[in-house]
Formats: C-alpha cells, structure tokens, sequence
C-alpha cells in the first residue's frame, strides 16, 4: 500500500490531483449508498444521550479533521499564487468537508448505541471504526461491501494529500525545490517514519488522534502561525502585499482556543 501509492506522491501535485479526483468519486458514491442504505433505520431516540463530562473533548479530534494548513503551499503553488482561486479551494474544500463529517454524525449516532457489544464506547475501546459497529448492527451485506471500499478510499485519499502536503512541507523548511531528483527522499522522509510507526504499534490510531489533535496539530496550526503573524506584524514591523484581517483580537482568541484545548486534553488524560 505504501509503496504503490507512495509512487504517486513522488510524481507530484499534477498526478496527486488527478489520482484524488478519481478516488474521491468512489468515496462519494459508497459513502452517499451507505447513507442511503443507513438513513431508514436512524433511531432519533438515540439523539438526545447527552454526558457533559465529555462535552469538549471532540475538539482535538476537530482540529485534526481540519487541520490541513500544510497543505496550503502546495494548493497556493498549485493555483499558481492565485489568491482568489486558493481562497476558494480553501473554503470549498472545508465546507465539503464539514458536510461529509455532519451527515456522517447523523448516521452513526442514529444508528450505533453508545453502549452495548457494538456500541461506540466498546468500538472506541476495541479500536475498531464504525463502520465494523455499523455492519454489525444493520447486517447487510452490502453495507459491509460499501463501508469497506469507503474506508478504503477514505484512507487512500487522506493518504496522498497530506503525504503531498507533508513532503512539500519538509521540502519548504529545508529550503529545498521539489524535482524528480529531491522528491525522492523527500517522500521517504514523509512517508517511511509514520509507515514504520502505523506498524510497530497497529492499535493506537485513537489515542493518537487525540494526541495528534490536542497537542501536535494545535501547536503547529494554531499557536505557531498565531505567534509568527504576532512577531512578524508587531514587533518586527514587516509588510506584505497581503494582509489577513482580524489583527489581535484574531490572534489572542487563536491562543486562547488553543490552550483551551490542550489543557482540557491534559485534565482528560490525568483525570478522567
């Protein structure tokens, strides 16, 4: 799996694309029969569970699912400095996103339990996904088929981006200029350690998702840009041809989020 798709990052953004639009076809078809296959045994009772106690630890996961500012390089080169264009494919993207992730919701929390053999909680604990409690729970075959090929495709699209994303990353802090030659090591360096990680330690995707989104993620998306536009704007005085807007308030509220999230990450984690 790595090494075939792994290939495909080394081309570039062009084959990315390409190769993404593909593949998105086949999630959106699976996953819209699944929702269509799921939307008649949603269970609006199974709506109103509610536990406080848990109310904001979803918000590490949230910046995961939306954290993908590293791709923004990649997408602003690729529209070729197009601010407009970049902004568009930005927002887009984000609102597709958001979409995808709602009716999601909608479907499993009408449909799985929190508790019981195939519940969340147990599948959370288990590290299974939903789609194992979903198939479980409506026993069809076809959704088993369908939730198998959109996970696949959900994996391999996730795959490529932020692969791309994270090799013109590397590529952006050495300095160096993505080519044939370079991008050799530079989708070794981005693909080999997290490849080698995912199977020295097969089970731990949830509590790295947490980790990832509490600290990792919130650290690099969010203090650290906050941080940099502060020193940049404030207090070395530079200019650009582009200015975002919000100024300090913008800025303050970004870290304020941020240590909101980790400090409620770290009471999760000691206390709970």
């Amino acid at each position: 799996f790595v090494i075939f798709f792994g290939v495909i990052v080394y081309f570039g953004t062009k084959i990315v694309d390409f190769s993404n639009r593909l593949l998105m076809i086949g999630l959106i078809v699976t996953y819209l029969l699944m929702i269509f296959l799921g939307i008649s045994k949603v269970e609006f009772s199974l709506f109103t569970h509610v536990n406080m106690k848990y109310f904001l630890l979803p918000l590490a996961v949230l910046v995961t699912s939306f954290g993908f500012h590293n791709m923004i390089p990649t997408v602003t080169a690729y529209m070729k400095g197009d601010l407009q264009k970049t902004k568009k494919a930005i927002i887009g993207g984000s609102l597709f996103a958001l979409l995808i992730y709602l009716f999601w919701i909608v479907l499993i929390l009408g449909i799985i339990p929190v508790d019981g053999k195939f519940g969340l909680l147990n599948a959370f604990i288990e590290g299974n996904e939903a789609t194992v409690s979903l198939r479980n729970i409506l026993k069809s075959k076809l959704v088993v088929t369908f939730a198998a090929w959109f996970s696949f495709f959900a994996i391999v699209t996730s795959f490529l981006a932020q692969s791309l994303g994270l090799m013109h990353f590397i590529a952006d802090g050495l300095k160096v200029k993505p080519n044939p030659k370079n991008n050799i090591w530079l989708a070794i360096l981005a693909i080999l350690p997290p490849a080698i990680f995912a199977l020295s330690y097969p089970n731990i995707f949830f509590k790295a998702l947490g980790f990832a989104g509490a600290y990792c993620a919130v650290i690099i998306f969010c203090i650290f840009p906050a941080l940099m536009v502060w020193i940049g704007r404030y207090i070395n005085k530079e200019t650009s041809s582009y200015h975002a807007k919000g100024g300090k308030i913008s800025l303050i509220l970004v870290l304020l989020f941020s240590f909101v999230i980790i400090l409620n990450q770290l009471i999760s984690t000691f206390i709970y």
